[in-house]
């Protein structure tokens, strides 16, 4: 179905970003595992900005 065919396009995109970059799969995992922790870093530091400066 559908859904099965959208699954069989997902698979080859890591495939695709590495070969595209020339970076190994480790690589490409250690990039995401630094942007998800700069997103975390982001998302903290605007939850604080939210809270204006009586929260500090």
């Amino acid at each position: 179905g559908e859904g099965t065919a959208l699954r069989e396009r997902a698979l080859v995109v890591p495939r695709r970003v590495a070969a595209a970059t020339g970076a190994d799969p480790a690589e490409i995992g250690e990039l995401r595992d630094r942007l998800d922790r700069l997103t975390s870093a982001l998302d903290a530091a605007v939850r604080e900005l939210e809270q204006g400066p009586a929260a500090r």
